[in-house]
């Protein structure tokens, strides 16, 4: 059921609410809903994860660029060279 709902917010904010809405083929009530349903979403956290033993046997188990193992900063580093190279 949808129900009104009255927020204060400066007039310049509104305007790019309402520009962007336009632009996107919504509706400022649609980008209000979506954000706040995002917002609120339960955050996953690497703990609540279960991972079987066959799948966890297979992590590490990816090699680049000659090295034994990848490590967080590696990926990371990796990443960063090919959104570097992508978009400049």
């Amino acid at each position: 059921m949808k129900t009104k709902f009255t927020l204060g917010v400066e007039e310049d904010i509104v305007k790019q609410a309402k520009i962007y809405a336009k632009e996107n083929g919504t509706t400022v009530s649609e980008i209000f809903e979506k954000l706040v349903n995002q917002s609120t979403k339960k955050k996953i956290r690497k703990e609540d994860i279960v991972i079987s033993p066959f799948i966890g046997s297979m992590v590490g188990s990816n090699k680049f660029e000659g090295s034994e193992s990848s490590t967080d900063e590696e990926m990371d580093n990796l990443r960063y060279e090919y959104l570097k190279e992508k978009y400049g």
